[in-house]
C-alpha cells in the first residue's frame, strides 16, 4: 500500500492537500493515439483531501483542458443548496513519490463549481477514501495517506 507523507505549510488555511494528475482514461487515450488524434496531456493540479465530500469533483477548468465530454449529471448538495452538476469519468493519479503515481482508472467525477477553493482544482472524496488510510496531523501541520 503506497503511501505518503506530507508537511503542508499553514494546513489550517490550505487543508490537506495532495499532488495529482488528472487525465482522460486508458481507453480514450488509446482510441484518440489509434486514430492519429491530438492526445490531451495529463493536467497535474492539488487535490483537497475532502472527507465531507461523497465524490471526487474537479473544476471546470480542467474539463475543458481535457476536452471532456460529460456522461450524465448528478445531484449534489451544497453548503447552499443542492444543484445538478455534470459528470465524467477519468483517471485520476495520486504523487505518491516523485513521479510515482497511484491510479483510479475510470473514476466518475463531478464538476460543481469549486469557489472558494483557491489552488484547488480536486476534491478527493470519500469514493477515493474508503479504499485509504487517512492521519490528519493537526498540530505537526501534516497528512499521511495510504491508498
Amino acid at each position: 500500500m503506497p503511501s505518503i507523507f506530507l508537511q503542508i505549510q499553514n494546513m489550517r488555511v490550505n487543508g490537506p492537500v495532495v499532488p495529482v494528475k488528472i487525465d482522460l482514461p486508458a481507453k480514450a487515450r488509446e482510441i484518440l493515439a489509434q486514430s492519429s488524434q491530438f492526445v490531451p496531456p495529463p493536467i497535474r493540479v492539488f487535490g483537497l483531501v475532502d472527507t465531507g465530500a461523497t465524490s471526487t469533483c474537479i473544476s471546470s477548468k480542467v474539463c475543458q483542458q481535457l476536452a471532456l465530454q460529460p456522461d450524465g449529471a448528478t445531484k449534489m448538495l451544497t453548503a447552499g443548496h443542492p444543484v445538478y452538476v455534470p459528470v465524467y469519468t477519468v483517471g485520476l493519479s495520486i504523487e505518491f513519490a516523485p513521479g510515482r503515481f497511484v491510479t483510479i482508472e475510470n473514476l466518475p467525477v463531478a464538476a460543481p463549481p469549486l469557489a472558494g477553493q483557491a489552488n484547488v482544482d480536486c476534491l478527493i472524496g470519500r469514493d477515493v477514501l474508503e479504499h485509504a488510510v487517512l492521519v490528519y496531523v493537526g498540530h505537526a501541520s501534516s497528512i499521511s495517506l495510504s491508498l
